[in-house]
């Protein structure tokens, strides 16, 4: 299934959103810094914050 989020309305995006993270998956998430380093970390705590824009945070724990 492919969404295109610009032609859903706000509470589409959010019905979609919400029943991606609940139950709550392990989220693998992506990053490349400024020098063209690649980081995929795995994240067990995560939550919708808006759906317009569409938004997900990630809590990191520091040990």
């Amino acid at each position: 299934m492919i969404l295109d989020l610009q032609e859903l309305k706000p509470a589409e995006k959010q019905y979609y959103l919400q029943h991606v993270i609940a139950p709550r998956p392990i989220c693998f998430a992506s990053t490349i810094d400024k020098a063209g380093n690649v980081n995929l970390s795995p994240f067990s705590f995560f939550n919708m914050f808006s759906s317009n824009p569409p938004v997900l945070i990630f809590l990191q724990q520091e040990e």
